[in-house]
């Protein structure tokens, strides 16, 4: 069994955040993959699901991690289990770096991105505009809906 050394970390200034690979094909992995990403103040990952379940550790800061639209915040020493086809986005709240461990049970997880805009402003307009309806919407399928249905006489 190979001892990893951590790769150097790829960063995505737009979203604050930096990804680092300790376990990756390119490592010697063949079922597996283990990720750390640095979230720096206000930084993000926007909301998205995976085909496989996902665990996320905190080793430092505190974020919140949307699950759906429930935020739970996430803090250093607390593990997040998102499961398989869970929609989910990842914010750092606080006012130091937020480092996470990110592991998955394939060598590349399945991401499906939730925008197009991936680069939308933070946090929660982003992520309410993806996980709920827009309130005129939602008024008018029950308007639709009322004026549909069968009246009694």
């Amino acid at each position: 069994m190979p001892i990893m050394t951590q790769a150097v970390p790829r960063t995505f200034p737009s979203k604050k955040i930096s990804v680092q690979g300790l376990v990756t094909t390119e490592s010697g992995a063949a079922n597996s993959c283990l990720f750390i990403v640095t979230y720096e103040p206000q930084g993000y990952v926007g909301p998205h699901y995976h085909k496989e379940e996902q665990l996320l550790h905190c080793l430092e800061g505190e974020g919140l991690v949307y699950f759906e639209n429930n935020p739970q915040p996430l803090q250093a020493g607390q593990v997040a289990v998102i499961p398989a086809g869970v929609r989910h986005a990842i914010f750092n709240t606080g006012q130091t770096r937020f480092r996470v461990a990110v592991f998955s049970p394939v060598v590349v997880p399945s991401t499906h991105w939730l925008t197009k805009n991936k680069r939308s402003a933070f946090p929660l307009a982003f992520v309410h505009d993806v996980f709920e309806p827009p309130q005129d919407a939602a008024n008018n399928e029950t308007e639709t809906k009322t004026r549909n249905a069968p009246r009694a006489h």
